[in-house]
């Protein structure tokens, strides 16, 4: 969960104009989402009542759980505890007030399953920190390791939380020793995985206990602690301070119960780890007091043990005795009680987020180069890392939030550089380098408080707001600046996954609401869908059909959801959806031939073009289609020198040329010849001038190149997206007459030439893979393997736990065959076995060549040629 800080000085960053929220119907004070913050009179009201509650909000979900806790100190909140899922970011801005100080957390709620990812990178690009929540009996799960991987290549700084500790005492109530080991390995697991993707720039990025940098506790209890509450218990009894204790409450310190001496090794029977005798057993001799509903015992073991003059407020009344609501709680509801009271989750969180994380000023440092696209030392540069409110605009829209009036969006980021101000004029730079800037001006300025918002007059650098007015100039997302800067814009965010699954849809005449009505209004909500979602991609067919494509079929469903939702009662309920399709991609697996080259014609015969075509090395088709932002001086993730192969070095020349000569031992005189490199869609294709004297080649290089893009999307035997394809340009016959060599003769001839390469060489077909990673008991082995064989998995690893009860299996399955596979697997395991599937790869479907008849790439390249409607004989010339 990415959290943003802001210290607030000289009477805030926002000041709310309106308390009105948006039209909807406001929920009593216990129920429903973050709620607005609270009028004047109101705060003055609770001030006098000096009662304030604890609020906690936990998200659930298959592969992380994510727990947001408010202290006491947070005003102005109410909590939803109803809600479990979440498949949407949703932000709160939170204020906490220290003595003097004022701190304002601007919290991202993201969802943690693997297909809505795209919502993970949308708030990280706005966040400087995360807290990374983790299943002490599970530990680091395999999208955990991505999202983690994910905020470090963003320079998003971790603190961590151990989760469900309440499981571990009925798991081990016994042994002590076993809670410990469970706990320790989910941090260092935490740490290898940090370690493995630090960028080695802002600091030590390593959790530990001893710091405080991690928690442990219940997200759905609501009750957590650090090291930090119980040395505060025990360093004067210890006689040593308050951080020398949370050293010995953690690693190899063993205490002697009968000497009271603290050891480095363990020589005796009777010497306890520190963290075992002075933090577990008291949390089990708690829960075990509590479970067996031993009150005397329990208030005996409280003032015993921590020497309470009375127990928390609230939960005794006057004179000692249990107030009327502790009477009545009995066994597990009892511990709850007692517990989230006495340690409230809210303390440790907001501790590791006020001591760990960056504020503004100081993450914009170090995160400038690796967001902004401009020259490092420009204004706006200079700006973004100073965090300069007076400085030029510069606010990064990494996600459009539908409103709930009509079909509008809140245009949802961060402002990193000057203030931005409800009405004022603002250019907007969309990372769809197609669409032109625009200057418009922006409406409200308003802080999201989960479904609500709350107006301000403006905000400053760090702020998290959503402006309205700007959703019809935004695509999906963008950058905010001033209209008199010079338009640099931000870098667009690097998502993880990628829209492999896809869905036909259309409305069905014969229901109410398909008519010609319902197709304008399809029309409409599948714009408003693509503009919502930073991964959804949206198209037509040639043959009319809209395909809706995203990242697996949970995502999907979502998508289809929304759509109707969109469309409204009457037209939503005519919508049709086809069963799941799967993207291809074409690729060569052979060249033309020792020199042999393909000719392509133009269509009144005065020009030709003459090439050869190879398939790209695997290792530079990965560098291209999925850079990654590394070390922004030059080195890599290893920090020993290697080329950071970010997004601009293949649209730089220079910087491009380096690469492919540093990193891939290209001749420098044929690095300097590429002529442009097509990566839509996290595809990789190379274009190369290999020629020698053609005449006018530079005249009609852009038409060219604009023929090569227009070819690698759409491959000669499916229309799917080309991949690997390494095409030089060995001649050209150009017509001396500019009217006989404009668009409509280059464009198609090149075009075609590409086409033709793919008939002189042999053509593959590569289909997208999840890595599964499935768990389960032992005895769900069978059931298990019987299941991937059945779907034709390939199982790569198989490892158990110490114990032997509990297996963990990673195998690697086509996602044309992994539809319905969590249910099939829940029936086979009788519900023991629990998969994570995530996109790993883009690999060759058996039988190499396409062409080949019988073969399983054939068979899928005839299925999809009859169900795009074209000829059923795969083509012989052009």
């Amino acid at each position: 969960m990415p959290f943003d800080k802001i210290t607030r000085t000289n009477g805030g960053t926002t000041q709310p104009t309106t308390d009105k929220p948006q039209p909807k119907p406001k929920p009593k004070a216990t129920e429903g989402p973050l709620s607005r913050p609270l009028s004047p009179a109101s705060q003055k009201q609770q001030k006098q009542d000096k009662k304030t509650t604890t609020t906690t909000k936990t998200t659930t979900t298959t592969t992380t759980t994510t727990t947001t806790t408010t202290t006491n100190t947070c005003k102005n909140l109410r909590y939803d505890s109803s809600k479990t899922v979440n498949w949407q970011l949703s932000q709160a801005s939170l204020e906490q007030q220290q003595q003097q100080d004022c701190m304002i957390v601007n919290l991202i709620d993201s969802p943690g399953h693997v297909d809505f990812s795209s919502e993970v990178s949308a708030a990280l690009r706005l966040a400087d920190g995360a807290l990374v929540v983790v299943d002490c009996a599970k530990g680091v799960c395999v999208q955990t390791r991505t999202v983690m991987r994910q905020a470090l290549f963003e320079y998003v700084k971790p603190c961590l939380f151990i989760n469900k500790l309440d499981k571990m005492f009925t798991k081990w109530p016994n042994d002590l020793e076993a809670c410990y080991q469970a706990l320790f390995k989910a941090i260092q697991d935490t740490n290898q995985v940090i370690q493995s993707a630090d960028p080695g720039t802002f600091g030590p990025l390593t959790v530990h206990p001893q710091n405080a940098s991690v928690a442990f506790g219940s997200g759905l209890q609501g009750w957590g602690f650090s090291l930090r509450d119980f040395a505060s218990i025990y360093h004067d009894r210890h006689g040593i301070s308050e951080r020398k204790m949370m050293k010995k409450l953690w690693g190899d310190n063993w205490w002697d119960p009968k000497t009271k001496v603290w050891s480095k090794e363990k020589t005796l029977k009777r010497q306890v780890r520190g963290f075992n005798h002075f933090v577990l057993r008291n949390l089990v001799a708690l829960h075990q007091a509590c479970i067996a509903h031993d009150v005397p015992k329990l208030t005996k073991w409280i003032h015993k043990r921590f020497k309470l003059d009375k127990w928390p407020e609230g939960l005794v009344g006057a004179g000692g005795h249990r107030d009327a609501k502790t009477e009545k709680l009995k066994h597990k509801d009892l511990f709850v009680n007692l517990i989230k009271r006495w340690l409230p989750a809210a303390n440790p969180i907001l501790e590791m987020v006020r001591m760990h994380l960056p504020d503004p000023a100081k993450a914009q440092s170090y995160r400038m180069p690796i967001l902004y696209s401009g020259p490092q030392d420009d204004q706006a540069a200079k700006a973004i890392q100073k965090a300069d409110p007076n400085g030029p605009l510069m606010m990064y829209i990494s996600k459009m939030l539908p409103s709930a009036n009509g079909p509008r969006f809140w245009a949802f980021g961060r402002v990193f550089s000057g203030t931005l101000r409800a009405g004022e004029s603002v250019m907007v730079l969309n990372n769809d380098a197609s669409v032109k800037p625009v200057v418009t001006k922006c409406g409200c300025v308003s802080l999201m408080m989960g479904p609500y918002t709350s107006s301000v007059a403006f905000a400053a650098p760090g702020c998290i707001v959503g402006v309205s007015g700007i959703d019809k100039c935004l695509v999906k997302n963008g950058t905010l600046t001033s209209p008199s800067s010079s338009p640099h814009a931000f870098r667009g965010m690097k998502l993880a996954v990628s829209a492999v699954v896809r869905r036909a849809v259309r409305l069905d005449g014969k229901k109410p609401g398909g008519g010609n009505k319902g197709t304008s209004k399809l029309a409409q909500a599948l714009g408003q869908l693509q503009q919502s979602d930073p991964l959804v991609k949206v198209y037509k067919t040639d043959h009319g059909e809209w395909v809706v494509a995203g990242c697996g079929e949970l995502h999907l469903e979502v998508c289809l959801k929304d759509l109707r939702e969109f469309m409204g009662s009457s037209s939503g309920s005519a919508l049709v959806a086809s069963e799941p399709l799967v993207s291809f991609r074409e690729c060569l697996v052979s060249d033309t031939g020792d020199g042999q080259t393909v000719v392509s014609k133009s269509l009144n015969g005065h020009n030709r073009l003459h090439a050869t075509a190879e398939p790209l090395p695997q290792a530079l088709v990965d560098a291209m289609a999925h850079s990654i932002h590394n070390k922004a001086d030059g080195k890599g993730a290893d920090g020993k020198g290697a080329f950071a192969l970010t997004e601009d070095v293949w649209s730089d020349p220079k910087r491009r040329a380096k690469a492919l000569v540093s990193e891939f031992g290209w001749d420098p005189n044929t690095a300097k010849k590429v002529w442009a490199i097509a990566t839509e869609g996290n595809t990789a294709n190379v274009l190369l001038d290999a020629s020698k004297g053609a005449q006018y080649a530079h005249e009609i290089k852009d038409l060219i190149i604009s023929g090569f893009m227009q070819a690698c999307r759409e491959g000669l035997y499916t229309q799917e997206p080309l991949t690997g394809l390494l095409v030089s340009l060995s001649d050209f016959k150009v017509h001396i007459d500019p009217l006989h060599r404009g668009a409509r003769q280059i464009i198609p001839m090149a075009s075609r030439l590409v086409h033709l390469a793919q008939l002189k060489a042999k053509t593959g077909l590569l289909e997208p893979l999840y890595e599964l990673t499935i768990s389960g008991p032992k005895s769900a082995e069978k059931g298990i393997y019987s299941t991937l064989r059945k779907r034709n998995a390939t199982v790569v690893d198989c490892k158990g736990d110490s114990g032997g009860g509990f297996i963990e299996v990673v195998a690697y399955l086509p996602v044309r065959k992994s539809f319905g596979f969590p249910g099939e697997l829940r029936a086979n395991t009788h519900g023991e076995a629990f998969v994570e599937m995530m996109f790993s790869q883009w690999a060759l479907v058996p039988g190499e060549n396409l062409r080949v008849s019988g073969s399983l790439a054939n068979t899928i390249v005839n299925d999809i040629r009859k169900r795009k409607g074209m000829p059923r004989d795969l083509p012989e010339k052009l």
